[in-house]
């Protein structure tokens, strides 16, 4: 009987709809790590973080585990990526033990028994396939905080790969994804205290608070535990969000672009989208007449659209605005400095654009086969997937994933490029190079790291990434 119940049961949760939208979490907090000792805080990191995340912040779905063996983890992950297909954000915390071990980071269960390295790969939980998960689940934006990076407590004879310090810095390779950790890369994060560690006792703090996005919240957590540290402890984070995050709201509309009356009632009576305001707000006194023009295309009837066509009637001429004249060619591409004007998102992240995240696509761009976005705000440059080619999408690359991001000089680029495996996920290093004088074939060289079957690094060979221009828009 017992069985045929938890049949009909199983049957039923498969008929229901997957979630779409809301803000979803999974929060872990591992303590109890019989004969490796216990971590103070942990437990009580995730309780508060749980209840900040529903009370506060407006989670639909909070999956807690506190003291999470494998099989715990393995559930609840199941569970947090159900509820993160097409979730607005899909945001993981874990506090506990965390050891790197040959370029992975792994979470430790509770319960674990791990003896060689071997162990740990099987027993361990690695950070970057949560990430994966999430990506995979379509969430339009992906936060990730680990309160781990305490120092490795198992035997040395049992991790011989792994640093006894802290854990390996792991970027985000995907748009609209943020990773943040409670202290430097090869450094120790500490107990706090009180009930909390400090790191998570400032993401109490501030996460909550409204009109703070959330790099800034993260800049504020990290002097906060600086200084509670007496400065050993220096949190590190980072992201690849094309625009700006509240995840505490906020307290009253922004302000309007310079030259709109506070009092002045927008075109129309219909309430104005996120993405529309958000707009709104990067046209500040500093806008070239690109960027409102492709406002009022993609908003005609927008929250500021008659502000902005008062500014274009009293604009001068794209030609006299910039002191030269209008290009001979048409179909030649822009130089990426100035920064073009974002033009409509491409069908690959509308879906994401029409839920608040703007794509800030400068133009687009062929590479070995597959079809890049390129996103250019002031210096920074950022090349990610439009459509991968099939081979490495088989490798888990999907739309949105990062290949380089870092700065142009000049026309130098420097910054850092990634590989990727299903395996063994992704990892980072640096490349260089120019833009062709033209502007439309981008040449970065570096020396990309090579791993075995069981994901170690046993060295590097050189590696040369071209970028050639393809069009403006889609």
């Amino acid at each position: 009987m017992r069985r045929l119940l938890l049949l009909v049961l199983f049957c039923l949760i498969g008929v229901l709809p997957a979630p779409a939208g809301g803000r979803v979490a999974l929060v872990v907090g591992n303590s109890d790590y019989g004969p490796f000792g216990r971590l103070a805080n942990p437990a009580n990191d995730a309780d508060a973080m749980a209840r900040l995340l529903e009370t506060e912040l407006g989670f639909d779905v909070v999956v807690s585990r506190i003291d999470a063996t494998y099989a715990d983890l393995h559930e609840a992950l199941t569970e947090f990526g159900r509820a993160a297909v097409n979730a607005d954000v899909a945001l993981f915390f874990y506090a506990g033990h965390g050891i790197e071990l040959d370029g992975a980071n792994y979470m430790l269960p509770v319960g674990a028994d791990i003896r060689t390295d071997v162990d740990l790969i099987n027993q361990g939980y690695r950070l970057d396939r949560v990430i994966e998960l999430m990506v995979r689940a379509g969430a339009k934006i992906k936060i990730v905080l680990i309160d781990a990076c305490r120092n490795n407590p198992l035997p040395t004879a049992a991790t011989r790969g792994a640093t006894s310090l802290g854990l390996k810095p792991l970027y985000a390779t995907n748009t609209d994804t943020l990773i943040a950790f409670a202290t430097e890369p090869g450094r120790v994060a500490f107990d706090g205290e009180g009930k909390n560690s400090p790191f998570t006792a400032g993401l109490i703090d501030y996460l909550s608070k409204p009109d703070i996005e959330i790099q800034s919240v993260l800049r504020r957590v990290r002097n906060a535990v600086y200084h509670a540290t007496n400065q050993r402890q220096f949190p590190w984070w980072d992201d690849m969000f094309l625009s700006d995050v509240f995840l505490g709201g906020r307290s009253e509309a922004p302000a309007r672009i310079a030259g709109q009356s506070s009092s002045e009632p927008s075109a129309g009576t219909k309430a104005p989208s996120a993405d529309d305001i958000a707009m709104c707000e990067r046209l500040g006194d500093g806008a070239s007449t690109l960027m409102m023009e492709a406002y009022l295309e993609r908003y005609p009837d927008g929250f500021c659209a008659s502000a902005v066509r008062r500014r274009l009637a009293a604009a001068p001429s794209r030609s006299e605005s910039d002191g030269s004249p209008a290009p001979a060619i048409i179909e030649a591409p822009a130089p990426p400095m100035p920064v073009p004007a974002p033009p409509e998102p491409s069908p690959a992240v509308a879906e994401a654009a029409a839920a608040g995240s703007y794509y800030k696509v400068s133009s687009y761009w062929n590479h070995n086969g597959s079809l890049m976005a390129l996103s250019a705000q002031g210096d920074s440059r950022v090349f990610y997937y439009e459509k991968p080619r099939e081979l490495i999408a088989k490798a888990g690359v999907t739309p949105g994933t990062v290949l380089f991001k870092g700065k142009l000089s000049g026309k130098t680029y420097q910054g850092q490029a990634f590989i990727f495996s299903a395996k063994c996920g992704p990892i980072a290093y640096a490349v260089s190079g120019t833009v062709s004088a033209d502007w439309t074939r981008v040449d970065l060289h570096g020396n990309r790291p090579v791993r075995d079957a069981n994901c170690r690094q046993t060295g590097t060979k050189p590696d040369h990434l071209v970028f050639e221009y393809r069009s403006k828009t889609l």
